[in-house]
C-alpha cells in the first residue's frame, strides 16, 4: 500500500465538487482510469482513495460487472525481479490516502466480459468497513495516454 503525505496538497486540488469525483462516508475516491488492455484476460485501474476522517477505513471487497474478479495487487521485489502480490484488507488511517498507480499497487479486474476500448468506462464497486459502498467509474485510455 502507497500512503500519500502530501495529504494537504491532495485535499486542496481534489475538492469534493471536481468531476469524478465520489464520495462515500468520509472517503473520497479521485483520478480514477484504467488502461486499455490487450486482451480479455485483465485490465489494471488506478484511483486515489482519501480518508477526510478522523478514524482509519479498511477496503474489504472489490467487485465489478464486467469482470468475473477483481482485486488489489501490488509490485514486490524477489530475487532480483518485481511480482505482484494481492493486497486483501488494507487499511485507509485517518487523514491518509491510498494511492494505486502505475507500476506499483493497482486494481486488477480479471477474466473481463469483454475488451474495453480507450473512451469506454469500466465500472467498479468498492466496499469499505466503515464508509459503506462507493461505485467508480474508470475511464479507459490507451498506454500512450498520460494519467
Amino acid at each position: 500500500m502507497v500512503r500519500c503525505l502530501a495529504l494537504p496538497f491532495l485535499l486542496g486540488a481534489c475538492a469534493a465538487g471536481e468531476p469524478g469525483v465520489v464520495r462515500t462516508g468520509e472517503l473520497e475516491v479521485h483520478g480514477a482510469f484504467a488502461f486499455s488492455p490487450p486482451t480479455t484476460s485483465e485490465a489494471a485501474g488506478y484511483f486515489t482513495v482519501v480518508n477526510l476522517g478522523s478514524s482509519p477505513d479498511t477496503l474489504v471487497s472489490i467487485t465489478s460487472p464486467v469482470a468475473a474478479s477483481a482485486m488489489l495487487h501490488t509490485q514486490v521485489p524477489h530475487g532480483g525481479m518485481m511480482r505482484m502480490e494481492h493486497v486483501s484488507t488494507p487499511v485507509l488511517p485517518a487523514r491518509d490516502s491510498l494511492v494505486l498507480a502505475p507500476g506499483g499497487t493497482h486494481l486488477l479486474l480479471m477474466n473481463l466480459a469483454r475488451l474495453p476500448q480507450p473512451g469506454d468506462s469500466l465500472t467498479a464497486t468498492l466496499t469499505f468497513a466503515r464508509a459503506g459502498t462507493a461505485t467508480v467509474m474508470l475511464p479507459v485510455r490507451s498506454y500512450g495516454d498520460a494519467p
